[in-house]
Order: structure tokens, then C-alpha cells, then sequence
């Protein structure tokens, strides 16, 4: 069942199943909640697993103002949603966008970060280029003015998928949610004013997996350049998957999760 907080006058939708050590799975750009539904089925049994909507996402509402999705804000809900529920730390699992916000809270407040998984994931980047910077202005203009099902090919067609355990999995479906003014001001208010944040993840303390795919040609490189950032890190990649590494290859990907994230428990134990 879908429930609602509120961040800075933003209604947020969130799901929250099971019981045990609190794990918080962040979707990506333009994907909803749904999208980290693997991750729900896999810990639900022994951990409470919280899944969320990002602003302008899925069932969550769309402030009108690009200034609303800076990173800063984003980051600001996710800890919002932890003090709603009576979380002091979580397990984070970060998809791309999601991941890197997520590392955010790890770098700014680790106390409450028991570990940080990033899928198709890196460090966050300074857009300096200015041909670069057009680029992204043309995306915007075009996700705001084009209608849903252009909105919805183009994010496919961007993500392919490279293979799949699953013969049903759509990459249309899962971007059927997506709105085109909304990720249009995500474009203009987080990813053009996000800043680097290499030296702060040279000094990140919390433990650290890096999953990719093998054939991700947007994010291989960032996440070895974060794995080269963060002395103590695991970088995993996974053959002949691409961006969507976690619904590609769900199995491999769930299953080194689980034993990266036991081993953190056991960590603090001893």
C-alpha cells in the first residue's frame, strides 16, 4: 500500500514492508519505486524495505519550480522520509540518480549510512562544458514539450536493455510513468547545478559496493572512477548488462548485495 509524507511542502509517496535492519532503495531518472521492487522481494523477509517516488516521479507530486530538484532538496527528503518512519541509519541502494543522492547523505551525514550500494552509479559531476550544457538544455526543452509516449521512447531508446533474466521486461513499461516537464526541471535544477564531489568521496568512511554493468557506457567509467575515489570499496561488474544492470541481471546483482550488506552487519558486531 502506497503512503505519503511531506518534504518542504512536497507530497512524497513511499512504500514500507517488513521488518528488521532498514534498507532504502532509491530508483533513478525517470523510473518510479517500481523499478526497485526487486530489492523489496529479496529483503522483505528479514529487513524493513523502504521504496519512494523522487519529486516530479511516479505517484509523488511535481513542484512547478526547477529550484525544487536540486540534489540539496532531494537529499533533504530522503532524510525526511528516514525521520517520518523513526529511521536513525538505513542501508542505502542507489540506482544511478538515485545512487547519487544517496551518496550525498553518506558524504554529508554517514551516521546514518550503514552502507551504500550504487547501481550504475559514480561521483557527482560539474557540467563545465559548454557544448555539454546545450546538450542537456535541448533534452529539457524536448522532455517539456513533447508528448508522454516521445517522452517515454526517448528514455528507452537511451537505457536499452542489453539482456534480460526476465522475457517479459519492457524498458517502455518502466519509464510508462514518466513526465516530461518534470524531468525537464530536474535536467535544469539538479543536474546543471549539481557540483563535483570527487575530494568528498575520497573521504568517505561508510562501506562502499559499486555494482555495473559491463556494456553501461554512461556509467562504467564513473563507477570505477568512484571506486579508484574510495580506498575502501568493492567495484563488482556484471558481463553483458548494461544501465539497467539490477532488472538485466537481478539474481547476480541481489545476491552480491546480500552478502555485502551481511558483511557490514558482521563488521559492526565484532
Amino acid at each position: 500500500m502506497t503512503d505519503y509524507f511531506e518534504s518542504d511542502s512536497c507530497r512524497i509517496a513511499y512504500r514500507a514492508e517488513g521488518e528488521g535492519e532498514p534498507i532504502i532503495a532509491l530508483h533513478g531518472f525517470g523510473l518510479t519505486q517500481a523499478s526497485m521492487r526487486g530489492v523489496v522481494r529479496k529483503f522483505s523477509g528479514g529487513h524493513r524495505v523502504i521504496t519512494f517516488d523522487w519529486r516530479g516521479h511516479g505517484k509523488t507530486e511535481t513542484p512547478p519550480d526547477d529550484s525544487a530538484y536540486a540534489y540539496a532538496l532531494m537529499r533533504h527528503d530522503l532524510e525526511s522520509l528516514m525521520d517520518h518512519l523513526g529511521i536513525a541509519s538505513a542501508h542505502l541502494v542507489g540506482h544511478s540518480m538515485g545512487g547519487q543522492i544517496g551518496l550525498m547523505l553518506a558524504i554529508s551525514n554517514p551516521e546514518r549510512v550503514k552502507s551504500l550500494t550504487l547501481i550504475a552509479g559514480g561521483p557527482c559531476r560539474k557540467v563545465v562544458d559548454p557544448a555539454e550544457e546545450k546538450t542537456w538544455l535541448r533534452a529539457a526543452e524536448r522532455f517539456a514539450n513533447a508528448p508522454q509516449e516521445t517522452v517515454i521512447a526517448a528514455l528507452a531508446s537511451s537505457t536499452p536493455l542489453v539482456a534480460s533474466e526476465s522475457r517479459d521486461l519492457d524498458a517502455s513499461s518502466l519509464y510508462s510513468a514518466a513526465r516530461g516537464p518534470a524531468l525537464a526541471r530536474m535536467i535544469r535544477g539538479a543536474f546543471l547545478n549539481v557540483e563535483t564531489n570527487d575530494e568528498a568521496c575520497k573521504a568517505l568512511t561508510v562501506p562502499l559496493l559499486c555494482i555495473v554493468g559491463e556494456r553501461d557506457a554512461s556509467y562504467l567509467g564513473e563507477a570505477r572512477r568512484l571506486h579508484e575515489l574510495v580506498s575502501d570499496s568493492k567495484l563488482v561488474l556484471i558481463p553483458d548488462a548494461g544501465h539497467l544492470v539490477h532488472l538485466e541481471r537481478p539474481g547476480e546483482v541481489l545476491n552480491t548485495m546480500q552478502k555485502f550488506m551481511e558483511t557490514c552487519e558482521k563488521a559492526k558486531k565484532v
